[in-house]
């Protein structure tokens, strides 16, 4: 980036002359949650956006207008590519038509207060981002606050500070080592926590992953990884969890460019926030074994398979009704047409714990496509369809009925569109449309929902 004049000044000026007058919830997006009157100067164009945010239409205009006052032709103030350091800017803006999650039969009014089910929410986010490479060892980080506002159910409003470090690098001829570490918090979604409550969960997972080449083809693999989660309301810190994984494996890499690899991985977990007793219906640790065979096979270069079989066996020290284990696999092929044109299909089953009192895990179903049209180097359009089953298995038997209560079973559709245009190579803009359709032999768990999503980012 040239040096000299900077990108943008901003004077933030305090509305009607008091300090944070404004409402609760009411935030600049730029000047990330200091209410103000906002003056904006780039380089090159020169819009004054003068606006006390004092409304929520306007709340959630500010964010949207300053970016693209950012994000307009500055042919001197884009990102380039042999910056180190550069500082990203986004806005984004979303519309749900059934915020919660409610079933079509479900009174929102009993529930949440209020007749309507929809919203609008923002999320703005400035950050700064870090790309070196050093010799043969590449470094990259970036740091980023987010505020995340809704415009009726305030009381879901939040900020995060997020942080990401990785390192790719190689010593010698013979080693490769990939780290990553991050940190990272979001809303927990409604599709499953069926509580209009606040819950945002914390995230910190990190790895370190060598590989080791035995020969031209052979490669041996092993790696540690380590994570944590923790929740912020009460009703969910039992579900709090920190986990060590460690995996060993071996790969060969075949001349024409395919890739068959195994795994066998270990991790141990604990849920700090539970205690044994003698009605405990959840156990306090787990450890889980994955076999893992893996298989990746390109073709003409027109199209790729990859390919994913495991079997998961998890469990419980205690609680040993709990325990579960079966086959996982995963199978994705993409084909590439002519004219920009490619599709991908893919098939997937996955075994999940889902520690519930009638229930100690679920196996999920899907099959999904996802069609991709590159109009230009600047414009593409993606679409997608999953159809998805998801069964609730593995009663512990801990309560004894006089009736038999059925597993619940949920079925799944999930539609969406998208159109992205990059008008410099620094800015992106993204339009999407998504439908989401949930059946469920449960009462109350059915929903629709649709979901209206525009944002804008620049990097520079």
């Amino acid at each position: 980036m040239p040096i000299g004049r900077p990108l943008f000044e901003a004077s933030i000026g305090k509305p009607n002359g008091k300090a944070n007058s404004l409402p609760a919830g009411t935030y600049h997006p730029v000047s990330l949650g200091l209410p103000a009157t906002l003056s904006l100067t780039t380089h090159r164009f020169y819009p004054i956006v003068p606006m006390a945010v004092t409304s929520p239409k306007h709340q959630f205009a500010a964010g949207l207008i300053a970016c693209l006052g950012l994000i307009c032709p500055m042919s001197d103030a884009v990102a380039d590519e042999g910056d180190v350091f550069n500082v990203l800017a986004a806005q984004n803006l979303t519309h749900d038509s059934n915020v919660f999650r409610l079933a079509p039969t479900v009174d929102p009014n009993a529930v949440i207060g209020r007749s309507d089910k929809d919203d609008f929410s923002t999320v703005t986010t400035l950050g700064i981002l870090a790309d070196k490479r050093i010799g043969r060892q590449r470094l990259f980080g970036d740091a980023t606050r987010t505020l995340v506002r809704y415009r009726r159910f305030d009381f879901l409003d939040y900020d995060v500070n997020a942080y990401r470090f990785s390192w790719d690098g190689e010593i010698g001829n013979d080693w490769q080592i990939k780290g990553r570490w991050s940190r990272d918090k979001s809303l927990t979604s409604f599709g499953d926590f069926r509580s209009p409550t606040r819950n945002l969960e914390t995230r910190r997972p990190r790895s370190l992953f060598v590989n080791y080449r035995v020969d031209s083809r052979w490669w041996l693999l092993a790696g540690v990884s380590a994570s944590e989660t923790s929740n912020s309301t009460a009703a969910r810190r039992s579900l709090d969890v920190k986990s060590v994984t460690h995996e060993g494996g071996i790969q060969y890499r075949a001349p024409w460019g395919g890739v068959l690899g195994l795994t066998l991985r270990n991790r141990d977990g604990s849920y700090p926030n539970r205690a044994i007793g003698p009605f405990a219906t959840a156990d306090t640790r787990f450890e889980q074994e994955e076999t893992e065979l893996t298989f990746t096979h390109p073709y003409d270069g027109l199209s790729r398979i990859e390919a994913r079989l495991a079997h998961v066996r998890r469990s419980y020290p205690t609680l040993t009704a709990r325990d579960f284990s079966g086959p996982s696999a995963r199978l994705a092929w993409t084909w590439v047409l002519r004219g920009g044109l490619s599709v991908t299909i893919t098939a997937r089953r996955e075994l999940i714990a889902d520690e519930q009192l009638f229930s100690s895990y679920d196996v999920t179903k899907a099959l999904s496509i996802a069609p991709r049209w590159v109009i230009s180097g600047k414009t593409q359009i993606e679409a997608s369809f999953e159809r998805r089953l998801r069964y609730f298995l593995g009663d512990p038997g801990f309560f004894v009925l006089p009736l038999a209560i059925p597993a619940r079973r949920d079925a799944t559709n999930l539609y969406s569109a998208s159109i992205v245009y990059a008008p410099l190579r620094s800015t992106t803009l993204r339009l999407s449309l998504s439908q989401d359709e949930r059946v469920s032999s449960a009462n109350g768990l059915a929903y629709q929902a649709t979901t209206l999503f525009g944002s804008a980012q620049v990097v520079f």
